[in-house]
């Protein structure tokens, strides 16, 4: 056969067609597989920040910090640990092979993260020591059996390496066949048939081996996946089998969540059960990160409030794990609070070395840490108080935003050093607009309000903040309560009694020393000017709004009695304010419309601050707000008397002690309508017109 000579292709002229690639259509992998070919691992980019902790409780917290647009933080290098280098040995013996584990478990590269991170502080420090490896044992084969494996084809090696592995795991044939049975009833393309007769085999295989499989991180999933097919009778079994082991399970990585999920989805009688074989072992259970989780959840969500109060007294010895054995009844705090103070101190001193250990780790952000630094500095003494604040001084702000971490949190604040104030305070950077907005955390602000003398440090990095970013702070509950507690503390007229009773716990503290009065002047003085300036901006959103409306309120009205500071207002700023007012006023009235939102002088919050303030004109000093009413045109000043409210504020008005607003209402206010009218506010400013 001749060879078909190639015609020469001409070019031509123009745009020239680029041709491109189609490119194949990926294959959807499973998220979670255990087939011959997993699912690659996905390429994460730097910038993206990708957070490991899911389990954290209580869900809520004040730890989103406040971006701030103006100067950027810049990004940090992402530090990776340095793995070791093997060095391959000549002699015989000496052949590293590593461990033939299908996958890395996620929670191990936590930890080696962890000890890279501890490992390059205590260089930075200068201070290091030499640290015992810790891990699995390494395999070590002859030269002879590595020669081997190299001489093998991949399938022989394959094999090969199977058998090491059964070798290493007396249950390898019983945990792959497990595994294909799952992934066969979690596919959904099998039938419901099919479904139905792996269900039967794989409960026939568990059945009798489920103590084994569930601390293993594969198998773990196939008892899971049995729980989750909600059918009581394999609960049942499951449990009847596995609560001998409820203890281990819960400081187990992946046999915990079979604990979990059957006090959440168990029968009353299965979770008394695992409460039982819970006690005498919860402060052993809270000093593991992985068990503290579990304990944390069934404390928080699960448990009642004598249970609780049998998780707490384990904590204050074992004075009192015994007599709970014995029959008795768990110890209150106010139980420990009513012994003497030898016994008191035996509790403080219990509950001071749990504590110790586990307040620089995760267990900070659970709320059962909270009831114990309460319940710790509610008995301690005062020198074992000032260690404690010592070590909580930078962690604050991880357990404040619950009841209980609240309370501690202000007894760190009472009873902390100047210094110490000084990292708490500065704990809260970029963190003071989620405080505002949390119930509890909110407190803690109130707290340093009134201990901290360094208003110059307090301003810096709370009073600033609270500037510039009052949008987004005054239109909160707690919030509000922030700003209110700044221009007036302890406000008897807003504040409950129970939170004033809270905060005067801290009077009196050795550590505080400026007068109570500068201390809060100098405070307010420094968020004035902004929150004037807001308030004049927005003053229409301010009145109608319920919250708001108070604060306008306690602002702009002359002094009142029982006020701790002078407060004092630039006359800028107050005019702003009350030209604000009046604009409001000045919008037209039709009386009872149905349709428009309603006037200032019906509306329920702006009235009230209306009318408040005009009955206080005659206390401001030269700056009033009569005299920018009378400002307005006098057909609208005429219009308000078609109401009685309207005719009240046109009476406050007259009898301010403004010439100008005493003539304005006389040349606006008909006589003849007035006579009229039988409202009562129409009699008032009948006779005051009369006159």
């Amino acid at each position: 056969m001749t060879a078909k000579s190639a015609k020469p292709v001409k070019k031509k002229l123009g745009v020239s067609k680029k041709i491109v690639k189609k490119e194949p259509k990926e294959v959807e992998k499973k998220k979670v597989s255990f087939a011959q070919k997993l699912t690659t691992q996905k390429v994460i980019e730097e910038d993206v920040n990708v957070s490991h902790n899911f389990d954290i409780t209580p869900s809520k917290g004040i730890l989103k910090r406040t971006k701030r647009p103006a100067s950027p933080a810049p990004k940090k290098p992402v530090v990776k640990a340095k793995l070791p280098k093997v060095v391959l040995a000549e002699k015989e013996n000496d052949f590293p092979v590593p461990d033939f584990d299908e996958d890395t478990d996620n929670e191990e590269q936590k930890e080696a993260e962890v000890d890279a991170s501890k490992l390059k502080k205590s260089k930075a420090s200068g201070d290091v020591k030499k640290v015992k490896s810790v891990g699995k044992k390494k395999l070590v084969v002859k030269k002879s059996v590595k020669e081997m494996l190299l001489a093998m084809t991949r399938k022989e090696r394959k094999a090969f390496l199977k058998e090491l592995q059964a070798k290493k795991k007396p249950n390898f044939t019983l945990s792959q066949n497990c595994k294909l049975l799952w992934e066969k009833l979690r596919s959904k393309r099998t039938s419901n048939e099919v479904k139905e007769e792996c269900i039967n085999k794989l409960v026939d295989m568990v059945k009798g081996n489920a103590a084994t499989l569930v601390f293993a991180h594969d198998t773990a999933r196939v008892i899971q996946c049995l729980i989750a097919l909600k059918r009581q009778n394999i609960r049942d079994m499951l449990f009847e089998e596995l609560k001998s082991e409820i203890v281990p399970m819960c400081g187990s990585v992946y046999g915990r969540y079979f604990v979990l999920r059957m006090v959440k989805y168990g029968t009353p009688s299965q979770r008394d059960e695992i409460y039982k074989a819970m006690e005498g072992h919860y402060v052993k259970l809270f000093r593991s990160s992985v068990s503290a989780k579990v304990l944390e959840t069934i404390f928080s969500d699960f448990l009642s409030a004598e249970r609780r109060h049998g998780v707490l007294c384990e904590f204050y010895g074992t004075e009192y794990v015994m007599n709970m054995r014995s029959g008795g009844k768990a110890a209150t705090i106010k139980d420990i609070q009513e012994l003497p103070r030898p016994k008191r101190v035996v509790v403080a001193e219990s509950l001071f070395e749990t504590l110790q250990n586990i307040v620089v780790k995760d267990h900070i952000q659970y709320s059962l840490t909270h009831h114990l630094l309460l319940h710790f500095f509610l008995v301690c003494t005062k020198e074992q108080r000032t260690e404690m604040v010592d070590l909580l001084k930078e962690v604050v702000p991880q357990f404040c935003h619950t009841r209980e971490g609240s309370r501690a949190a202000l007894y760190c604040i009472w009873h902390g050093s100047a210094k110490e104030r000084k990292v708490i305070i500065k704990s809260f950077r970029d963190l003071i607009v989620n405080s505002c907005k949390d119930e509890f955390a909110h407190r803690v602000l109130l707290a340093i309000f009134d201990s901290v003398d360094d208003t110059a440090l307090v301003n810096k990095f709370i009073t600033q903040d609270l500037g510039n970013y009052i949008g987004d702070i005054i239109y909160e509950k707690y919030g509000q309560w922030v700003l209110h507690y700044v221009v007036f503390p302890r406000d008897y007229r807003f504040f409950e009694k129970g939170i004033v009773e809270i905060l005067k716990e801290g009077d009196g503290n050795e550590y505080t020393k400026k007068a109570a009065g500068d201390r809060y002047r100098e405070i307010f003085d420094a968020l004035k000017k902004p929150m004037l300036t807001y308030m004049a901006a927005n003053m229409e959103e301010l009145l109608t709004n319920k919250l708001t409306s108070v604060l306008v309120l306690n602002v702009l009205e002359p002094p009142v009695a029982n006020e701790p500071f002078q407060r004092q207002i630039d006359d800028e700023d107050k005019i702003a304010c009350f030209k604000a007012i009046a604009k409001v006023a000045e919008k037209e009235y039709i009386p009872y419309d149905l349709e428009n939102e309603p006037h200032i002088i019906e509306a329920g919050c702006g009235r009230f601050v209306l009318t408040l303030l005009l009955r206080k004109d005659t206390q401001q000093g030269d700056v009033k707000l009569s005299d920018y009413m009378a400002d307005l045109p006098q057909r609208q000043l005429a219009s308000f008397t078609a109401i009685n409210n309207g005719c009240f504020i046109l009476h406050y008005m007259f009898n301010s002690g403004s010439e100008k607003a005493k003539a304005a209402v006389k040349n606006a206010v008909k006589i003849k309508d007035l006579k009229k009218a039988n409202t009562k506010g129409a009699i008032l400013l009948l006779g005051d017109l009369s006159k």
